[in-house]
């Protein structure tokens, strides 16, 4: 292994509860070893959404977090996520694959 390769151990996934502020989400990064954020819109309209994922994921892509937006491909894509968590079934996926 070399600087380069990350050590192969087991890294913490966080999942944004509903009704924290963007700025607690962000202090959590300080916790531990962090490899990815999950965000979901928890209830809000897509405006509301896209504006707090704005304000975390140049934040967490910095500290090294890849951000993974729930459910919106469309929002992932403008906040320049790194990537999108689908619940769907097949049919539903496949769709969703093709649009990306």
């Amino acid at each position: 292994m070399n600087d380069l390769t990350p050590p192969n151990r087991c890294r913490i996934v966080l999942i944004a509860p509903p009704l924290v502020p963007a700025e607690h989400i962000c202090a959590a990064f300080e916790g531990g070893d962090i490899a990815s954020l999950i965000l979901p819109d928890n209830g809000m309209d897509d405006a509301s959404f896209q504006a707090f994922a704005e304000r975390i994921v140049p934040i967490a892509q910095g500290a090294g977090i890849a951000v993974i937006i729930a459910g919106d491909s469309r929002i992932a894509g403008r906040v320049q996520a790194d990537g999108i968590h689908v619940e769907a079934k097949p049919r539903e996926l496949a769709e969703t694959i093709e649009r990306l």
